[in-house]
């Protein structure tokens, strides 16, 4: 639940003054058998119990305040108040009947897009940003970002698509953007994107569409094309990665400690500077307004829930949570569509996806309409180093739609 503002992890305590769920306790280690612990280790994690005891971990981020409860004729409550997002999505409770954030709209005043806002509302009532732009009856593409973006990374490159005569439609996934953000970092998940995705797909009722997919816009994106492939006539890969239970093992090993490092990143770190971020990953210098458009969305700690948690939600490791949905999309994309796809990636590319880029060519082969690999004058955010070449390339897919 929320305070203040701030997320409380809340945890109800037996008559002995553990919470109800711990272990049994392990005994054996030094203490006064009764004595009742509550401390930050030096991780920043907050340790429940005793020595005598045992203990639960809960694992979060530095700035966390710890209080006891006590509720007339019931348990008391330990109440870890938490000043930045938990380190694991399992371990941020909030209550599933919180209502989403939404950014306000006057933290978008100084961004430099006027796209015109537009809005559907998922199953589940949350409100999902887009924006659409261009002829209607153009075949439309779609732009799906990634991490830690929103759909202004796409706008010189959909400005160029609407120069030369595309429908174009740019969304923010649900947690990013203008779209609202739900507080519990339970509700994000590899299933939950690919359904607030393609409701949006069905809202607007799109057909032979090109989809475009950049970074955790992959996994998402290629997924609901997979799921519904008469909606969707070509696909256009832009840094990007699917996965589907190969196994963190798969990658070279100095990926594992670079991705495990991005994953402690953005758990502890206790405020991010998303644009700068980006910036690190663009050739070009974007600019103290770019810069600042990219943190708009999260004026708060408490707005960064979905970035925070993204990158472990990838069906890495066969047990991962919609593992078996991924497997099902793999196929279904290396094995039966047919449209013509486009695979472009730049020169950081296999330091943040590595293999990617020959999985995909192995999947497509001769189909691919066109590939590069190391794009020159290029970083991960190639829409903001070479828009107008990456809206060249993405129109040259489109037009092999019609050959």
């Amino acid at each position: 639940r929320s305070r203040g503002g701030r997320d409380l992890l809340v945890v109800e305590l037996d008559a002995s003054g553990l919470p109800s769920w711990a272990a049994a306790p392990s005994g054996g280690a030094t203490g006064d058998e009764d004595a009742f612990a509550i401390a930050v280790s030096a991780d920043g994690d907050v340790v429940v119990g005793g020595p005598a005891r045992g203990s639960v971990t809960f694992g979060v981020s530095p700035g966390v305040e710890v209080v006891t409860e006590s509720r007339a004729g019931g348990n008391d409550l330990l109440v870890v108040q938490l000043a930045r997002a938990a380190r694991d999505a399992s371990t941020l409770v909030a209550c599933e009947d919180e209502p989403p954030l939404r950014t306000p709209d006057d933290a978008f005043v100084e961004v430099p897009w006027d796209a015109e806002p537009r809005y559907v509302t998922t199953s589940d009532g949350l409100r999902m940003h887009y924006v659409d732009e261009g002829p209607r009856d153009a075949p439309p593409v779609l732009l799906v970002h990634g991490v830690p973006t929103w759909s202004f990374v796409w706008r010189d490159v959909l400005d160029a698509l609407v120069a030369r005569g595309h429908r174009v439609i740019a969304p923010d996934l649900i947690g990013f953007g203008r779209s609202d953000k739900p507080v519990s970092a339970s509700a994000y998940s590899y299933e939950a994107h690919v359904r607030w995705l393609g409701e949006l797909v069905s809202a607007l009722d799109l057909r032979g569409a090109t989809l475009v997919v950049h970074d955790w816009g992959g996994q998402v994106g290629m997924t609901v094309l997979a799921e519904s492939p008469e909606r969707f006539a070509a696909l256009v890969l832009l840094d990007t990665s699917f996965n589907a239970g190969e196994g963190i093992a798969s990658y070279p090993a100095s990926y594992q400690a670079a991705f495990a490092a991005w994953l402690r990143f953005l758990a502890e770190t206790p405020d991010h500077a998303f644009g700068e971020i980006v910036e690190r990953e663009t050739e070009v210098t974007l600019g103290a307004q770019v810069i600042a458009a990219y943190d708009a969305p999260f004026p708060t700690p408490a707005h960064e829930i979905a970035v925070r948690v993204n990158d472990r939600l990838y069906p890495l490791e066969a047990s991962a949570p919609g593992v078996e949905r991924a497997i099902r999309a793999r196929d279904a994309l290396r094995d039966a569509w047919s449209g013509p796809p486009g695979l472009f990636f730049s020169t950081s590319a296999s330091a943040i996806h590595p293999g990617q880029y020959e999985r995909f060519v192995e999947w497509f082969g001769d189909a691919l309409v066109r590939s590069e690999q190391g794009i020159e004058s290029t970083r991960h955010f190639l829409q903001e180093d070479r828009p107008l070449d990456v809206a060249e390339r993405i129109d040259e897919v489109t037009r092999a739609i019609a050959r």
